[in-house]
């Protein structure tokens, strides 16, 4: 502990406040068995980098804002190993796609060629629907998402401040096994940023987590729908200024039950460890954060999807200078539609390929006909899963079994339905899968 108060490594830029704060925050009676120490490691020139990217952070986009692509483009396919082997191309659209496979295979191949390393650091990253990869990453790029964070509150008329000598973000898991920590951000004020897990093993004494997070009260609470539903058993009394929520799909009903249970917005971002936040939900439609990254969304054929239909997230740009993506498939799906003001966004954001299901009569059932229906049973995660006979496996907890029963038999119709019971101790799970 005492290594990183007084580490210039770790903490470059931190005051005597932000030390002292950081030093409650790891000796409290009640804090959690953190097991991991590290600082934001944000330099001078890199909060500056910081401030810039803010600056430049406005509230809509448009095509006419990503000006800085073809340029962009030019450089990385000269610069960085992966894409310079690939050739380049004249159109956009005829660049190939890359992958998270592409990124297992050899992730060194995307990092520029004349990229200074003494700043890297890494990121594990277990994924939803592929291999756990270590991603490299700069102290800035990690920063950057406060005013990514800042952005998303903008749009319900929220703000974090973060102020000196308290607590800021929490971010709160519910899992077997994580890293936790806590830290301070140097960029937002000196303010502390905690990452706990919900785990009883985790903390000192029982009753402990609810303790601490209530004496420290943070300024927004992030994490996802499994631990905010825990969050609202250990600390319920909790008024934080909202619930940031990703990394998995919120179910409407469990939506409203939580903002509900403590009494603020629950907003619903979308964001990946290889690009930081890039959307935030308003209504149910995803409002691009930053012009730094440009979303299309294509069809298998590499080629962008007609407004109004279904297609796989694909980005190109980001603010990693270790990782620049330059068509690299998400993995995730969504619709992408322009609003009236113009704007692009995109809706039925499903974070996995979709799932096509059979019913009774040899009918075709999208997953997110699935999804639409079970919305308004609050549900912090299931599994539904189809075998060749068509009978149908839901996996669930906390749910009325009637109330899932009736929508999937006004769905799938005549099939055979049976339930079991979905373990705490799965950490990720498939919600859509189907006997090939």
């Amino acid at each position: 502990m005492k290594d990183i108060l007084t580490s210039k490594i770790e903490y470059p830029r931190i005051t005597d406040q932000g030390r002292r704060l950081l030093r409650r925050l790891h000796e409290d009676d009640d804090a959690p068995r953190y097991n991991y120490y590290c600082g934001d490691r944000l330099t001078d020139a890199g909060a500056q980098t910081v401030d810039r990217f803010a600056a430049g952070l406005r509230p809509s986009y448009t095509d006419t804002d990503f000006d800085w692509m073809p340029a962009w483009i030019e450089q990385v396919s000269e610069q960085v190993p992966f894409y310079r082997y690939r050739g380049k191309r004249q159109n956009f659209v005829d660049i190939p796609t890359c992958s998270r496979l592409d990124l297992a295979r050899d992730i060194s191949q995307f990092v520029p060629d004349n990229t200074e390393l003494e700043a890297l650091i890494v990121h594990g990253t277990s994924g939803r629907t592929a291999r756990p990869l270590a991603i490299p990453h700069h102290p800035a790029a990690c920063s950057s998402y406060l005013p990514l964070l800042q952005a998303m509150l903008q749009k319900y008329q929220l703000t974090l401040q973060g102020q000196t000598d308290s607590l800021a973000i929490a971010l709160v898991c519910r899992q077997r096994q994580t890293i936790t920590c806590a830290t301070v951000s140097t960029w937002l004020n000196h303010s502390g940023f905690i990452k706990v897990n919900l785990n009883d093993k985790d903390q000192p004494t029982p009753g402990a987590a609810s303790r601490y997070l209530n004496k420290y009260r943070p300024e927004i609470i992030t994490g996802d729908p499994i631990a905010f539903t825990e969050l609202a058993k250990v600390a319920a009394d909790l008024r934080p200024k909202a619930l940031l929520s990703t990394s998995a799909y919120l179910n409407p009903a469990l939506h409203r039950q939580l903002q509900r249970d403590f009494g603020c917005p629950v907003i619903n971002y979308y964001s990946l460890m290889e690009s930081g936040p890039l959307a935030v939900a308003v209504d149910g439609v995803f409002y691009p954060l930053s012009a730094d990254v440009y979303m299309e969304i294509l069809d298998d054929r590499d080629r962008p999807v007609a407004m109004g239909e279904p297609g796989e997230i694909t980005l190109t740009g980001g603010r990693n200078p270790y990782l620049p993506l330059l068509r690299y498939r998400t993995g995730d799906y969504a619709t992408p539609a322009i609003d009236a003001q113009g704007e692009r966004v995109f809706y039925d954001l499903e974070g996995r390929a979709p799932v096509v299901f059979c019913g009774a009569d040899g009918s075709a059932i999208n997953n997110i006909d699935i999804t639409r229906a079970l919305a308004a049973v609050p549900m912090a995660r299931f599994q539904l899963h189809q075998n060749r006979d068509r009978s149908i496996i839901f996996r669930h907890r906390d749910a009325g079994q009637m109330h899932i029963r009736e929508r999937l038999k006004a769905l799938f119709g005549n099939v055979k339905i049976s339930f079991t019971d979905l373990s705490d101790d799965k950490d990720k799970v498939i919600t859509y899968s189907r006997d090939r």
